[in-house]
Formats: structure tokens, C-alpha cells, sequence
């Protein structure tokens, strides 16, 4: 099996705390890869690290099996398309000229955009609804219509590998499915995908290879039926939860309250009510 990205036994700290804590994994090339875990688990972190935008403390992280750290800038540009979770909104910038950026890597040094360019920029645009908006200045957008201008940037940069860090954050229902169909037809060009995605339901109904992070480990790495299991879910997210394996993707279900409470009486456990009557 090909792999895209590898990350062998790496570790990541910050002056507080550790964010990645030997971490050994794996992205398959071609995959849908979707990034779990709560807050606070490095799957920011993560993506950072295979980006070189933070250095690992111990471990390496190897893109086509080649070490990250031995590709020149541009070449990595041209490699990983990268999605932050947070982007800020340059002063007087318009979207047209924000996915134009996407092909700064392409580029000769005085920075002149040839007609093929253009076409990516116009492609980016238009699969992403944002062609209207083009002349449109960032600061004027909805939060929805913001991330959605530098996913075009990203789509621009044509990248065989696709970072996203949370890409859905902003976006309205429509819009959340309207991105990730998007990933899925990227991923069915064979491009790479690799997004932090909060909702798990739609993690196991998109991705096809899923990292589980938990306080800085990887807790679990495979498809998603072999990972998004009831006992590691309630474990890693702090729920009870009951996973259905049978539906044709996992569905990730919280356990009802008054469910919760019968299980409590069922066991002995004072409930709420029967506190309530004692008092």
C-alpha cells in the first residue's frame, strides 16, 4: 500500500504542555482520512506537523516517503494544499484575489498569473459557488462565505494532498455537505484528503480511514467501522454512547437521559428523582 503522509513515533511540545505524544500513523494515498478526537487532542497539532509549520520534538514525518523536512518550500507547496482552522481576513483583499494566492507556487518570482492560472483560479470559484462573489472583498463576507473563499484558495493550489482543519466550522447544514461532496469527488480523482472533523457521523459516512486521537496518542487508526466503536467512543469523548455497526456507515448515537437514569436505578445508583423524594 502507498502511503502519503507517515508519521513515525512523533512528538510535539509547546512550552506548556505536550500536543502530540508519540504518535506513529499513517494516511494512505488516495484515502479520505478524517482526523478525531476531542479539544485539545493535537489533531491541529498534527496537521502542523506534517505542514513543517511546527517542528517535532522527537519522531519524523515523511510525505511519499520522503522526510518533510529535506522538500524546499515550493516544492511542498506544490505537495500539501493546506486548510487552517483559523484564517484571518487581509485588509482590501477580494476573493478572486485570495484564490489567486492558491497558485503563488506555480509562479515565477514577479508573481505574473498565465492563462492556465486563471482556469484553476475559475474552476476553484465556480466548484466552490463562491464565481459570484469573486470582486468581493473578504471583509464584507459571511463567516460561511469566508471559508468557503480559502477552500477555493486551497482547491487553486491543485495539490495532490489536501489538508483541512475543521472545514465545516462556519458553514451551514447545506454547505457542510456541499464541502465534503466536494472532498468525496476529489478523493474519487484519487486525490489524498485529510480533514479534522468534529461530527462523527459524517466522518464515517465521507472518510474510508479514520486517526483517533486522545490526549495527544493515537487511540486508534483503520476504517471507520473498525475504529468508531461504542467502548472506544464513550472512552475517547467522555459519553455513553451506543454505535450502530449495522447501518450502512456507523451511526454514533448518545445514550437518552431517561435511559441513562433506568440504568442508574437498575444498578442502585441514586438517581436525580429518587434524591429529590428522599429529601
Amino acid at each position: 500500500m502507498s502511503l502519503a503522509i507517515t508519521l513515525d513515533d512523533v512528538s510535539v511540545d509547546y512550552p506548556r504542555h505536550r500536543a502530540l505524544d508519540h504518535v506513529t500513523a499513517s494516511v494512505p494515498a488516495g484515502s479520505f482520512t478524517a482526523v478525531l478526537g476531542p479539544n485539545g487532542c493535537g489533531k491541529s497539532t498534527l496537521l502542523r506537523a506534517v505542514t513543517q509549520l511546527v517542528r517535532p520534538s522527537e519522531g519524523e514525518v515523511r510525505v511519499a516517503d520522503r522526510p518533510v523536512r529535506s522538500y524546499p518550500r515550493r516544492e511542498l507547496a506544490r505537495t500539501l494544499g493546506l486548510l487552517p482552522q483559523q484564517t484571518p481576513v487581509p485588509p482590501g483583499l477580494t476573493v478572486h484575489e485570495l484564490v489567486r494566492r492558491g497558485r503563488a507556487p506555480y509562479q515565477r518570482w514577479l508573481g505574473s498569473a498565465s492563462a492556465g492560472d486563471e482556469g484553476h483560479v475559475t474552476d476553484a470559484l465556480t466548484r466552490t459557488s463562491m464565481l459570484a462573489l469573486a470582486d468581493a472583498p473578504l471583509t464584507e463576507l459571511s463567516g460561511g462565505q469566508r471559508q468557503r473563499a480559502w477552500f477555493a484558495m486551497v482547491l487553486a493550489q491543485d495539490t495532490p494532498v489536501v489538508l483541512l482543519d475543521e472545514p465545516t466550522t462556519y458553514l451551514d447544514l447545506a454547505h457542510q455537505f456541499a464541502l465534503l461532496d466536494l472532498c468525496a469527488e476529489l478523493h474519487d480523482q484519487g486525490r489524498t484528503i485529510v480533514a479534522v472533523l468534529h461530527d462523527l457521523p459524517q466522518a464515517a459516512a465521507y472518510a474510508d480511514h479514520v486517526l483517533l486521537l486522545h490526549d495527544g496518542r493515537l487511540v486508534g487508526e483503520g476504517a471507520p467501522r473498525e475504529v468508531l466503536t461504542s467502548a472506544t467512543v464513550s472512552t475517547v469523548y467522555g459519553i455513553e454512547c451506543v454505535v450502530d455497526l449495522d447501518a450502512p456507515v456507523p451511526v454514533v448515537s448518545p445514550r437518552r437521559r431517561d435511559d441513562r437514569l433506568r440504568a442508574s436505578s437498575r444498578s442502585g445508583a441514586p438517581t436525580p428523582a429518587s434524591v429529590a423524594r428522599s429529601g
